[in-house]
């Protein structure tokens, strides 16, 4: 949880002593836990005290352990400071239980809890499109992408939260992430949402002006689906180095070859995913053996493709344009 983690890297930042709780189904799940704890928030294993919270029952979930987790550090604690807190939630309901045992409580810093009620959106009029996006069409894979909620592939928990903590606004937005991916030549494949969980890269064959409908937050996954930001490959010569069009099936097909499990798709139940036109590359995509002039970057304004074009030697568009 990012709340913790927050907590956790401030207290590395600053040297401060530090007892991490953490659930585990196992003993070698909580070696492993530590260990990556250590490496991603550059623990000093000096200032820092591991507490288990172990799966001591069959069938115990997550969740399960996360509440026991959450009762143990209350419970252990001096005194609570309560920042905000959901009304009727898991946090509130323990608090007030708390409070009627005697535990000391806080106030002095605690302030109401809102929920999000302005959707997040991008409304772009089709009067607002670049007439530069119809000399694209489908001329190129475009791989989008999307503001990072938490450290990009590239680097550790603690240099995420070290810039969100530096940074007046959010430091990985969609642009810094498209930054990022053009800065370091490579976009990392994710096993998330992918067939078999296995690590891809995926492109949309797509024109840009086509996307744009297709630009919306996504509740069940509490992200968009994508923003106006990505990186172009021309198609041929993409599909010349192993990007390749996925495959969809129907759910009775048996046609899938385990070797190729990354490239099939269903074509879906409540809609057909055939329509995304996705293309997929298994494993990371490394973007320094493509030449400049085989690269586009699309962004969302004209701003931000003039800052493109100043530090790197790619053609960029940005999908829309003021009219003044």
């Amino acid at each position: 949880m990012q709340t913790w983690e927050l907590l956790t890297s401030v207290a590395s930042l600053e040297g401060i002593k530090q007892t991490l709780s953490v659930p585990a189904a196992n003993g070698y799940e909580l070696e492993r836990l530590k260990e990556s704890a250590i490496d991603q928030f550059n623990l000093n294993p000096d200032l820092v005290n591991f507490i288990p919270v172990l799966n001591e029952e069959k069938n115990t979930t997550k969740e399960e352990l996360w509440l026991r987790r959450d009762k143990r550090l209350l419970e252990a604690a001096d005194v609570l400071l309560p920042i905000s807190l959901r009304k009727g939630g898991h946090m509130d309901s323990l608090l007030q239980w708390l409070c009627r045992q005697g535990k000391s409580v806080e106030n002095r810093f605690r302030v109401d809890y809102e929920k999000r009620v302005q959707p997040l959106a991008y409304r772009i009029r089709t009067e607002q499109l670049n007439p530069e996006l119809t000399q694209i069409e489908d001329q190129y894979l475009i791989h989008w992408t999307r503001a990072a909620n938490s450290a990009w592939p590239t680097e550790k928990l603690i240099d995420y939260y070290k810039a969100v903590i530096e940074s007046e606004s959010h430091p990985r937005s969609a642009f810094s992430t498209l930054m990022n991916i053009i800065s370091t030549k490579k976009i990392i494949a994710t096993p998330k949402n992918m067939p078999a969980g296995i690590p891809t890269v995926s492109f949309s064959g797509f024109a840009p002006a086509d996307i744009v409908p297709l630009i919306k937050w996504r509740s069940r996954f509490r992200q968009m689906s994508f923003e106006p930001y990505g990186i172009g490959i021309e198609k041929q010569y993409a599909m010349g180095k192993g990007v390749c069009l996925v495959r969809y099936y129907h759910k009775d097909c048996d046609r899938i070859h385990d070797s190729e499990r990354w490239l099939w798709q269903s074509v879906g139940e409540k809609g057909d995913w055939r329509a995304e036109q996705e293309y997929r590359y298994k494993g990371d995509f490394d973007l320094s053996c493509f030449p400049s002039n085989r690269l586009l970057a699309l962004c969302h304004t004209q701003r931000e493709a003039e800052t493109i074009e100043k530090i790197t030697d790619i053609q960029a568009i940005p999908l829309t344009v003021s009219h003044c």
